[in-house]
């Protein structure tokens, strides 16, 4: 009895999804919790914990909050947002060392400093990382978060 209690509060939560104009197929469809800026990103920045302390200026009181991605919930519908997917998932092999997975060596180290050195690659897809980067600053550019309210493109 509780368990079907359980799976129709589910199916009732499920339903009541936001619905809106996706914003990339501008069709009406429910939306998703669509992520603005990946885990992805934060996995390879910061290794350790994969969470940043996001500090907000205007009100340095409450400027420990953890972030491990950035989320909205009123953009995509979920085939628009899978659309994104083999870009991130380039780039996210890319920097978190997966590089053999897309068939790269690296033919030479560039360092730094005496701490700080990187692999240099020989052909990356430079049209995947675009991709990559393009639709990161045009999900920041039409997030309603306030976290991103200043990142237009005209």
């Amino acid at each position: 009895y509780i368990f079907t209690k359980v799976i129709l509060v589910i199916l009732y939560i499920n339903s009541m999804k936001k619905r809106g104009i996706c914003a990339l197929c501008k069709e009406e469809k429910k939306f998703i919790r669509a992520h603005i800026i990946s885990k992805a990103i934060f996995k390879s920045i910061f290794q350790e914990h994969n969470k940043v302390h996001y500090v907000n200026v205007s009100d340095l009181e409450k400027s420990n909050k953890v972030q491990d991605a950035f989320f909205d919930n009123a953009l995509f519908c979920v085939d628009c947002d899978n659309s994104f997917s083999p870009f991130e998932q380039y780039f996210s092999d890319l920097i978190n060392g997966n590089a053999i997975k897309l068939g790269l060596t690296a033919n030479s180290k560039s360092t730094f400093t005496s701490d700080f050195s990187v692999d240099v690659f020989e052909g990356v897809d430079a049209r995947k990382l675009r991709m990559f980067f393009l639709i990161l600053l045009w999900r920041c550019s039409i997030s309603k978060q306030h976290s991103f309210r200043d990142i237009k493109l005209d």
